[in-house]
Order: C-alpha cells, then structure tokens, then sequence
C-alpha cells in the first residue's frame, strides 16, 4: 500500500466504511444528484506543478527583495513588524507571517480609529490589490502557459486523459452534477468544458469567454469557488467571470487572501456561499476529492453542514485523497463534521489516490 500503510491493523467497521473501484461509487451514484467538493489535491493530481496554499503565500526574504519597487505593500511588512523568517525553509511559518499581515489590514478595515497615521483606506485598499495582483503573477511564474487558458490543456499524460474520462462517467450516472471548490485556479473549469462540453458552466455571474458572454442553459454544471479565482473580476457593483483576464497582469483577480480570520463578508463570497449551501442540501451524494478538512476552515465547515439540512435521510458522502492513509485522516476529520450521517455509516473513504479510480472509469 502507498505510504508503508497497514491496512491489515484496520477495525472491521473502518474497513467497511471504505470502497475500492470507480465501480462501486457508480453503484452509490446511479440516478442521483451528486456534489464535488475539491480542494487543493485536486489541481495537484492535474499537474504536480499546482503549488499549495503555503507555497503561494511563503514570501521569502528574497522574494520580497526582488519585488519590493514593483509591489509597494512589501514595504508594509517592516511597517508592521513583521519578519520574514529568511533562516526558516518552513513554509508553513513563512506563510503565518502573510496571514498576520492581511490579518492586520482586515483589523485596520474593521477599526478605522486604529489606522496608523501613515495609512488610511484607500492605502490600504491599494496594497491588497497589489497583493492580489502579485499573488495572481506568482501563480502564473509557477505553472505552464497552458494552464491560464481555458482551452489548452498543455500536455495530454495518461492521467488527464484519465480525469476527463471520471467527470464523463460521472455525468453519465447522475441525474445532476454540481461542484464547489476552494481553488483559484480553472483546472475544473478546464475538465469540464473538455468531458462535458454540450453542458455550459453556471457561476452565478456572467460568463466571459473569447470577449462573448456565455448564456447559461438548463441543465449546465454548477460551479461555485468559495474563496474566489483567477477569474472572477469586479464589474462595478457586482462581478464578472472573465476567462480572457487570466493572462492581463494588470487585472486584478476577486480571491479571498489567508488570513487568521477569514472573512467572506464581500458580496462575491456571500452570493457563492448562499448557492453553494442550496446545491449541498439538494446533493445525494458529497464527494471530496484533495480536500484535508483544515482546522482553520471555520466557515466552510458550517457551510458543509447544510449538507445534512434537508429532508433527504438517505445522503452519503465520500472521500477521496492522494492516499488510503491520507484518505482515512481525511475521514476521521469529516466524521466531526458529519456526525449524524457517521452514526449510520454514511461516511465513506476510497482505498487508494483519487488517479487510482480515475484509471478504472
């Protein structure tokens, strides 16, 4: 097994909780209304170059060196005290240093009395536009060309293949599916357009693609990003989704940054959130795939509970990670979560890496 895991030291009842092919989940699925949830994992099954969230968000000394007469926010971290770890290769720790820094522009926006003399708010909304436009180009330093466009999917490995093939098995077995995710980037949007291109993207704002807006149809795939993507552009009081701005460095994105108290107060995150709550109610099926269940994701945590807030009894969900070990952690997380449906065995994990059930679809 991957990561020298003793699945032999399982309890009979784990061990019942766990399905082992693409087959199996077909059976749970047949006929019914299914939501994906996707974390991080499940850019990086897409393309190992897909950084994780503390690989974004781990400014080194160097970085910040290199930037600090392009991004002028840079100069805010000294202003503030904060440092940045240069004898550290902990990138957890580096990024705890970017959470405090928009920890502290999030306190300044909240208690304008508390504001410095040489900040005020209009400052202070520059400077996170700049850190979104610096996270945006980071992004795009760290991955192929390719992955900024909706339509190419830059090289065609076995395992793409393979991935496109599980969201065209899915969409065959289900009466409906629908997908939230906690990424910026367009992976999914990507594998969507590829495995089920007769079915257009509802996003709950107007769609921009190829300087056309796309027009929703009945029956499309509903896809929500909680904490905002590349993507999603401001349009005067509202928002656009804009795939032609993935490549313009000077758009600056709408993505919710780390913070050690998150807030998704803007009108974008609250839209999202309240379609998100009412896909997961009508959802049979809850399928995570690359999702660790972080501690920090207070929030979302409530919002997946409206899981079980609906009068279907006979829901079920899923869980599908690099690993069996990690898929079992992963499991152990959720069942805090989802109490009522692990009481009755509702809670499932899949017995190896989310590639492994997209290479039997």
């Amino acid at each position: 097994m991957s990561d020298n895991f003793d699945y032999d030291g399982l309890s009979q009842t784990a061990k019942s909780l766990s399905i082992d092919s693409f087959e199996s989940l077909a059976n749970k699925i047949r006929g019914k209304k299914v939501c994906l949830f996707l974390g991080a994992g499940f850019s990086k099954a897409w393309d190992d170059k897909y950084p994780l969230s503390d690989d974004v968000f781990s400014i080194s000394a160097e970085e910040a060196s290199e930037n600090h007469s392009s991004y002028g926010f840079l100069s805010l971290f000294e202003e503030l005290n904060l440092k940045w770890h240069p004898e550290s290769v902990d990138k957890k720790l580096r990024a705890s240093v970017f959470k405090n820094f928009k920890f502290n522009l999030d306190i300044y926006r909240r208690y304008p009395s508390l504001l410095p003399s040489y900040l005020d708010k209009q400052t202070l909304d520059f400077f996170e536009k700049q850190v979104k436009l610096f996270i945006k180009s980071k992004f795009s330093t760290l991955l192929p060309s390719s992955e900024l466009s909706l339509s190419k999917r830059g090289s065609s490995r076995v395992h793409k293949n393979n991935m496109v093939r599980f969201f065209k098995g899915l969409d065959k077995l289900t009466t409906g599916l629908d997908v939230i995710t906690t990424n910026y980037d367009i992976v999914i949007d990507k594998i969507l357009k590829e495995a089920i291109p007769n079915k257009t993207l509802v996003r709950g704002f107007p769609v921009h693609y190829n300087n056309v807006v796309q027009c929703p149809k009945k029956g499309g795939v509903e896809l929500y990003k909680l904490n905002g993507g590349f993507e999603v552009v401001p349009q005067g009081e509202t928002f656009k989704i804009d795939y032609d701005s993935l490549n313009a460095k000077d758009i600056c994105p709408n993505i919710i940054l780390p913070s050690n108290e998150q807030d998704y107060g803007d009108k974008y995150f609250k839209s999202v959130f309240l379609k998100s709550s009412s896909q997961l109610r009508m959802a049979d099926m809850l399928i995570f795939i690359g999702y660790s269940f972080p501690s920090e994701d207070h929030i979302i945590q409530f919002l997946l509970k409206t899981f079980m807030d609906s009068e279907n009894k006979e829901k079920e969900a899923l869980i599908v990670s690099r690993s069996e070990k990690s898929a079992i952690e992963c499991h152990s997380r959720a069942s805090v979560i989802f109490s009522e449906l692990n009481d009755v065995g509702g809670v499932y994990y899949f017995k190896g890496s989310f590639l492994d059930m997209c290479k039997n679809v």
